[in-house]
């Protein structure tokens, strides 16, 4: 007989999303419409992953759509409809004249998969008829966006809309370069009315930046942490059944390292490991919101400690430092792992990685390709933090931006709107072409089909952020995978871990009265920083001095003096 599952998850479970209603007071900013946000935190990737340890958990964020908590806004149960373009005298969308075509441009994050062009065909055939717009859709790959993102705005280019997310995707170092446009509740009730009622008020807090909002957040605050993929096969052959901690996972990826040369296989291939992270949980730091990479920190269990902490002024950090050069040595990752353009899941689905980590959606979505393509592998994943606290992602961590030098502002505030509460173009955005992609189950649940893999439930860019629950669908598994039933059954146990509330969980560091200091940081982070949480900067000792002179004489100081005179003034 067939196992018949059907997943109705907690508040909002999308099994393997990446990565949307709670009403919107009327007022004349969106500054003055939200108070302080309480929602229920909770750390880590994914995304990532995470990636941060800068990189490796803004990989984190890399991401996969989670479970909405039970501690988020209460979800209204009103589904918008946006007024469409009308052919009298003029044609119309919400009493706004669209006579003239567009084409917008929007800059997402990532590749592309497969059907994705397929999918942003059909909303366009939309689109042109409720606003008489498109999209042109362009992507900056895991590659070149740390480079080529903030070249958009230094060089003035003419599109309309950008993904951005806190540390991991640009966003305060493109708001204090004022590369986007403010989201006044004058602007977003004007052109997306219906958008303005989807988004929470907490939300457009948790995007602001003194006072002030810069992006259009998602619809949904999820559950999220950061797992290993793993190769069962692989695990089988090291007699290793499951890993849920730290010292569980070192051994296993020693055993991999040490027989390379009969399997093929390296731990984390031709990219570093991002293994920070355990060290931060241990001592209960969580990264300070709106620094570029790993420096600044905060203790996320007492909510009455508000000093920033500073890394290389951690005890621990020269004891991270020489295990991970340790872990190098050992063959962990290879020595082009810090020129290498290949991303952790390639690594992974090539067969020369035995892991990555990223969010657990990512993760799911990736496993479900790697087991098509590989069935023998076996694939899995892992929870190495167990026992640890697990973040609520917030809103803020996967937005879409309006470009402050885009001559289409309107249009593509009208786009984000039928993108937000248009039901047929949201559900293409989150789940892709009905009877292709996902088949209806009935109302509420969907069925992934054969083609799910070539456009991921929210796995493509911007599904990330484009979030209305009133039009989430929750999975439906008809003979679940094994990583599928773990996931379940992890979910459930997170519930219970999840971070208490913290000032600092919202906070953003706003760079306006520090752009030379960040500037100066920023140039010292490729050849400082990542060679030496990545152990690749040779003696240890000589590197953590030379990365503490050179930050010194950037200005950390004043940044992080900077940070706590925000921190007093947030707190009253």
């Amino acid at each position: 007989m067939k196992k018949l599952i059907c997943i109705a998850v907690t508040a909002a479970m999308a099994l393997s999303m990446l990565a949307a209603c709670g009403g919107g007071a009327q007022t004349t900013t969106v500054a003055e419409t939200t108070a302080a946000a309480t929602t229920t935190a909770a750390a880590t990737t994914t995304a990532a992953e995470t990636t941060t340890e800068a990189e490796a958990e803004a990989e984190e964020t890399t991401k996969a759509a989670e479970t909405t908590t039970a501690s988020s806004t209460t979800i209204a149960t009103v589904v918008t409809t946006a007024v469409p373009v009308t052919d009298a005298e003029a044609k119309t969308y919400n009493g706004h004249d669209v006579s003239d075509p567009l084409t917008l441009v929007a800059y997402m994050l990532g590749d592309m998969h497969p059907d994705a062009q397929m999918v942003f065909d059909r909303m366009n055939d939309i689109m042109s008829e409720t606003i008489n717009a498109t999209i042109d859709w362009k992507y900056l790959s895991w590659s070149e966006h740390p480079t080529k993102y903030s070249l958009l705005f230094t060089s003035q280019e003419d599109f309309d809309l950008i993904f951005t997310a806190p540390v991991w995707a640009h966003y305060e170092t493109t708001v204090g370069m004022g590369g986007f446009e403010p989201m006044t509740a004058e602007f977003v009730q004007a052109y997306a009315p219906n958008l303005w009622e989807v988004i929470p008020e907490e939300a457009w807090t948790q995007t602001q930046i003194e006072g002030v909002s810069y992006c259009i957040p998602a619809g949904e605050a999820t559950l999220r942490s950061n797992v290993y993929a793993m190769r069962g096969d692989l695990m089988e052959m090291a007699g290793v059944e499951d890993i849920t901690d730290w010292d569980g996972l070192k051994d296993y990826l020693n055993w991999v390292a040490d027989n390379q040369s009969e399997t093929g296989v390296s731990p984390f291939g031709a990219a570093t490991g991002g293994i920070m992270q355990p060290y931060l949980d241990q001592y209960n730091l969580a990264g300070l919101s709106g620094f570029p990479f790993a420096l600044l920190y905060y203790n996320f269990l007492d909510p009455n400690d508000l000093k920033v902490e500073y890394l290389l002024d951690q005890g621990w950090f020269a004891d991270y430092c020489h295990e991970v050069k340790d872990l190098y040595e050992k063959g962990w990752w290879s020595q082009d792992s810090l020129a290498t353009t290949s991303t952790f899941q390639e690594n992974f689905l090539r067969g020369d990685a035995a892991t990555f980590r990223w969010n657990i959606g990512s993760v799911i979505n990736f496993l479900r390709q790697a087991e098509a393509e590989h069935p023998d592998w076996l694939v899995t994943f892992v929870d190495a933090e167990l026992d640890e606290y697990k973040w609520v992602e917030p809103y803020n961590n996967n937005n879409i931006a309006v470009n402050v030098f885009s001559t289409k502002k309107e249009r593509a505030m009208m786009a984000m709107n039928e993108m937000y509460c248009n039901k047929e173009v949201h559900r293409l955005i989150r789940y892709g072409v009905e009877g292709l992609h996902y088949t209806l189950v009935d109302d509420t649940h969907y069925a992934l089909t054969e083609s799910t893999n070539n456009y991921p439930i929210g796995g493509n860019c911007p599904a990330w952020a484009i979030k209305n629950p009133n039009f989430r669908l929750e999975p439906y598994l008809e003979n679940p995978a094994r990583y599928e039933l773990k996931e379940i059954e992890l979910r459930r146990q997170w519930e219970q871990q999840q971070t208490p509330t913290h000032p600092l969980n919202f906070y953003t560091l706003d760079t306006t009265n520090i752009t030379t200091q960040m500037a100066m940081i920023n140039t010292l982070r490729d050849q400082f920083h990542t060679p030496l949480i990545s152990g690749m900067a040779g003696d240890v000792d000589t590197a953590i001095e030379a990365l503490r002179s050179q930050l010194e004489q950037a200005g950390i100081q004043d940044v992080i003096e900077e940070a706590n005179r925000q921190i007093a003034n947030m707190i009253g």
